[in-house]
């Protein structure tokens, strides 16, 4: 997997961050990079190998996956210069537009039926 290095690199810092972590934890998890050389040696290699963007973008994603969490609103970045922008971590739960098996959305769809079908139009 090519981005088991930015994986093990975030999951290391999620470690050191004080809990409960902050919706705004993928700024804390790149500041921390930033600020300790150690990291930010591994952040450097790894933005060789695979590019400052991807090492952002999975960097961010697997903040998210490991956290159970994930955002919509973009904002620009405050605490750190690695990264421009990043998504406020504001929503638990899993990622919106997973994939769901036909009988499970079948189900889905009639039980949302059942329950709105009063406020819905004829």
């Amino acid at each position: 997997m090519r981005t088991a290095g930015i994986k093990r690199l975030v999951e290391e810092v999620l470690l050191s961050l004080p809990k409960p972590h902050t919706e705004d934890v993928i700024d804390d998890v790149f500041e921390a990079i930033e600020r300790r050389p150690e990291w930010r040696r591994q952040y450097d290699d790894l933005s060789t190998d695979l590019g400052k963007t991807v090492v952002n973008t999975w960097g961010g994603f697997w903040i998210a996956h490991s956290e159970g969490r994930w955002g919509v609103h973009q904002v620009p970045a405050k605490k750190c210069t690695l990264l421009e922008s990043y998504s406020k971590l504001d929503k638990t739960g899993s990622k919106p537009g997973k994939k769901v098996k036909e009988p499970e959305a079948l189900k889905m769809m009639s039980d949302y039926y059942q329950k709105n079908k009063a406020n819905l139009p004829k």
